[in-house]
Order: C-alpha cells, then sequence, then structure tokens
C-alpha cells in the first residue's frame, strides 16, 4: 500500500507499507468537492499483501482518523523505517476500471494507427 506521509519540513514523502496486521477502518476526507467523508476498511486477509502497491481513492485526500482494529503499520521510507500516525498519512486507491479505460484507449488508438495506415496504402 502507497503511503504518503506529510511532513512539516519536508512536505511529502512517499512509502511503502511492508506489514499490514489485523484491519483498521480509515476515515478519508476529501481535498475538494464533495468535501463529505469516505470510510474505507483495510487488512491483511483482504487483497493486499507486503510490498504491493495499492491506492485507495484517485482523488487527492486525506485521512482524518484512523480507528484501530489491531492493526500496525510498519511502514518502510528509503531512509529509514518508522510507524506513521494517522495525521501524517494520506491513502490512494487505483481503479481497474481506470485500467480498463487506458488499456481500451490503447487498443482503439492502435486501430486508428492500423486504419490510417491502410488508407494511405489504398491512396498509392
Amino acid at each position: 500500500m502507497e503511503v504518503i506521509a506529510k511532513s512539516a519540513r519536508k512536505g511529502m514523502c512517499e512509502a511503502i507499507i511492508m506489514e499490514i496486521h489485523g484491519s483498521s477502518r480509515i476515515k478519508f476526507i476529501r481535498q475538494g468537492p464533495p468535501f463529505t467523508p469516505k470510510y474505507e476498511i483495510v487488512s491483511q486477509p483482504h487483497s493486499f499483501y507486503p510490498s504491493q502497491v495499492v491506492l485507495i481513492e484517485s482523488e487527492k485526500c486525506k485521512v482524518a482518523e484512523i480507528e484501530e482494529l489491531d492493526t500496525e503499520y510498519v511502514v518502510y521510507f528509503p531512509d529509514e523505517i518508522r510507524k506513521v500516525s494517522a495525521k501524517e498519512m494520506s491513502l490512494r486507491k487505483p481503479t481497474i476500471r481506470n485500467e480498463i479505460k487506458e488499456k481500451k484507449a490503447a487498443e482503439r488508438s492502435a486501430r486508428a494507427a492500423r486504419r490510417n495506415v491502410r488508407d494511405l496504402e489504398k491512396n498509392l
């Protein structure tokens, strides 16, 4: 799971959660409209595994609070290993829908390129 931890001195720095123990209910506050909270359950038996990069929200948001359900995050930063508090964390999530859209767009582009080549060959 990708974690972006806010540091007052250094701005944003990326990290990867190496281990997830138990489960946790995370409350997200969206930084843009709609400004409504969103809840997400994160747990190990879920589809997460150590050093997997998972984005939990496509829009920019910050974690307002983490309701502990026996969860510990062991976070690896490039220069250190430390625990990250709820105030420091912000999580994002990739959607499968976006990946499918990108794949379809690439296929459409390839078809259009082949069609253009065929049209040029016909005109010659």
